[in-house]
């Protein structure tokens, strides 16, 4: 079993002189990315049917903002359903929260927009065991810049070793398209 993490630690001794020319951490992620503009089929997502809390990034409770659609046509495992929600994204990040019930070990997490022509450019995702630490830096599992390579649809696949946990998911709309 390799280590693995999201935080790294140099500690140093208490007393003595310490002269350090750079520290430095390499790797990889431990997920892949792959464009994704349909549902996995023979999978059943966690959040399916269900609909979500709408929250600001800073965890207060938002109006739906103006729009057309039904919350659940986002988890219905059609990609061509749903409808739009707009924001001034000047004042508000919209995350959309949703309860999985219980505590999962997330293997895949996926995000299509709606039409092409309406990519996400870029949004995080955050998973957590409870709302109280939804919106604290360390929930952030993933923050997407979909400006670099820009794609209709992304599928997160986690590696097996690596797989965060929680029950609370929400994804964060940093910037629109």
């Amino acid at each position: 079993n390799k280590p693995s993490g999201r935080y790294i630690a140099f500690e140093f001794p208490k007393t003595g002189i310490v002269r350090i020319g750079e520290l430095g951490v390499y790797g990889t992620p431990s997920y892949s990315v792959t464009e994704q503009n349909t549902v996995p089929a023979g999978k059943t997502s966690l959040i399916a049917g269900k609909e979500y809390e709408l929250f600001n990034h800073n965890g207060e409770t938002l109006n739906q903002g103006t729009g057309s659609h039904n919350p659940k046509d986002f988890t219905d495992g059609n990609a061509t359903t749903g409808g739009y929600i707009d924001y001034d994204f000047s004042k508000v990040r919209p995350c959309y929260v949703y309860d999985l019930g219980s505590v999962y070990n997330v293997e895949q997490i996926l995000l299509i927009s709606r039409l092409a022509a309406h990519k996400t450019a870029e949004y995080n995702i955050r998973l957590s065991y409870d709302k109280e630490t939804l919106f604290t830096d360390s929930a952030c599992i993933i923050n997407y810049d979909n400006l670099k390579n820009p794609t209709q649809g992304q599928l997160f696949e986690f590696d097996a070793d690596w797989q965060p946990a929680g029950r609370y998911l929400a994804f964060e709309i940093v910037k629109p398209c």
